[in-house]
């Protein structure tokens, strides 16, 4: 659940409106258009858009990590000799 609120929390509040009103609260599409005062047209391909952010998102939480994510850049040589020097 803490992944989707995240998620959520990141959509703009354009999008976080429909999601509310469709996916939450039930209304239909021309009762939350009419809500926000919005097209029906709208706010389908708001709540489509949200959709595909939240699946993104979610996604993205669930991917393992990996090394390469954790990988810590080489540290680059000093102009002296190739070496660092800690004097």
């Amino acid at each position: 659940m803490g992944d989707f609120l995240k998620a959520f929390g990141q959509l703009s509040s354009e999008h976080r409106d429909i999601v509310t009103l469709v996916g939450v609260a039930g209304q239909s599409y021309s009762a939350a258009s009419q809500i926000i005062g919005i097209p029906v047209g709208t706010a389908k391909s708001r709540l489509s858009r949200a959709r595909a952010l939240l699946t993104e998102a979610l996604d993205a939480a669930a991917r393992p990590v990996s090394v390469a994510d954790c990988a810590v850049p080489a540290m680059p040589k000093s102009p002296q000799n190739g070496r660092w020097s800690f004097h």
